[in-house]
């Protein structure tokens, strides 16, 4: 298994190298002034998140419905961020402390993002290279 990893790196390297470039290029904007609200509806979706977690912790799975639309990867990953942030700083979640939470919130969110675009880009290159013919 690892050695198939390091051959597929090695086969790959240019495209591994472009990828955590855009990886970066990608984190970079993303990732910088993490606890900033940065969209009027921000702090609702916090509080949709931190309860879709609870609403599945306590078993009351019609509960889960936080809006009328799909949010779903949001809720998931928010809503785990602000249930470890707390548990780690032992602070409880409310709407008076939301600014607590916010990085711990948008974190994983900028994160799936980042990691998104590098993995588009090698299903991209492997969908669009061409296969060698034969002469």
């Amino acid at each position: 298994m690892l050695a198939k990893l390091k051959n597929w790196l090695s086969e790959n390297r240019v495209d591994v190298a472009i990828a955590l470039v855009l990886f970066i290029v990608a984190a970079v904007p993303r990732m910088t002034d993490l606890g900033t609200f940065l969209t009027a509806d921000e702090k609702n979706w916090m509080g949709r998140s931190y309860e879709f977690i609870r609403a599945i912790k306590d078993w009351r799975f019609n509960d889960t419905l936080q809006t009328t639309h799909p949010g779903v990867t949001v809720t998931w990953l928010s809503g785990l961020a602000i249930t470890a942030k707390i548990y780690l700083s032992h602070t409880p979640f409310s709407y008076e402390n939301l600014a607590h939470f916010a990085a711990a919130a948008q974190f994983p969110v900028a994160l799936v993002n980042s990691l998104a675009v590098p993995v588009i880009y090698l299903f991209l290159r492997r969908l669009l290279d061409p296969p060698l013919s034969p002469l």
